[in-house]
């Protein structure tokens, strides 16, 4: 008689190999922070009958968490909205990096799923979707992103959390003068404490917008981790080097090349070391995960677990239980 596998069997070595049988229910898979039958752990899947490794589930995970703004208007939208939810709202980016790590890192694919707000950054996943004939949208990176946050946000309390000195004061004083954040309303730290240290830090100082800009996989683990823990209502960015790009420590690519999806060209000649093995190892690792990944989908159809999220929607309004009342909020269509 075949031995039944528990849930909390899934992790050992004795299982490894072994696959899952179940069915996706809808909803199972929604975030935040989701919770399955299953783990995301480096393990062989059947679901709905279609067998499916570990790394191509997190793909599938992280894809269905997407969300995809299409015109300017939506951009505009998103912007306007970020902070009128109740609670905490993580705003996470995933690029062609991002989705070598989590092929290997199951809980950093949790922890950038589990984001309120997951958008596309890069050519990279430009080149995945259109490969999926999905609607691949504007690119919505970080560091053209982050800016025009903070400039709409100018009278909030922000904690910027990441890189090191003296590039962590240069990018404060730039941020002030830009923004016209007010010092008193500005907290930093390095982004090399431990969790404990954040928490503190976010307890007493009470941010209405915290930006880490640790690079991954610290600081989609560390915004799970701020999340649980803020006592307001906040917005948490992970930024990657934004805060070093502020200070200028690094140069942004011209124009034209961000335009046609090239900038990674650019980094990699001002820092070959650093960037190599993102860079020269890791997009022809990604290209080859990306037609994979959509052979998978075309042949094997591959379930949804919820859903790719879509445009972005300006009705309904929120409840007056819910949210501010009269103010509207983003929904997504399924």
């Amino acid at each position: 008689m075949r031995e039944k596998v528990t849930p909390g069997e899934l992790n050992t070595a004795r299982h490894k190999k072994r696959y899952v049988k179940g069915k996706v229910r809808s909803g199972m898979w929604q975030t935040p922070l989701f919770s399955t039958r299953f783990s995301l752990n480096e393990v062989f899947f059947r679901i709905e009958g279609r067998r499916m490794r570990g790394s191509d589930l997190r793909w599938h995970v992280l894809l269905q968490s997407l969300r995809t703004i299409t015109t300017r208007r939506e951009q505009k939208f998103l912007l306007d909205t970020l902070l009128v939810r109740p609670g905490v709202t993580t705003l996470a980016f995933v690029n062609a990096h991002t989705m070598n790590l989590v092929r290997d890192d199951p809980a950093l694919a949790r922890a950038i799923a589990s984001s309120t707000h997951l958008l596309r950054d890069g050519s990279g996943l430009y080149f995945l979707l259109a490969l999926l004939r999905r609607p691949t949208g504007l690119n919505m990176n970080g560091t053209d992103l982050i800016p025009r946050i903070l400039a709409r946000h100018g009278g909030r309390r922000v904690a910027l959390f990441g890189t090191s000195e003296p590039y962590l004061s240069r990018a404060a004083r730039v941020i002030r003068r830009q923004t016209g954040i007010a010092r008193e309303n500005l907290l930093v730290a390095d982004g090399f404490q431990p969790d404990a240290f954040y928490i503190e830090q976010v307890r007493e100082f009470r941010p209405e917008i915290v930006v880490l800009g640790m690079g991954a996989p610290r600081q989609e683990q560390l915004s799970t981790v701020l999340a649980a823990a803020m006592p307001n209502r906040c917005l948490i960015i992970s930024g990657g080097a934004i805060l070093d790009f502020y200070a200028g420590r690094f140069p942004r690519a011209p124009g034209w090349m961000r335009a046609v999806g090239i900038e990674w060209m650019f980094r990699l000649a001002c820092e070959p070391r650093r960037l190599f093995r993102r860079y020269v190892i890791g997009n022809p690792r990604f290209i080859g995960g990306a037609v994979r990944y959509a052979w998978l989908s075309a042949v094997r159809r591959l379930p949804s677990m919820g859903g790719l999220r879509g445009p972005m929607t300006e009705m309904p309004f929120v409840p007056a239980d819910e949210g501010p009342q009269g103010v509207q909020i983003p929904i997504f269509r399924k």
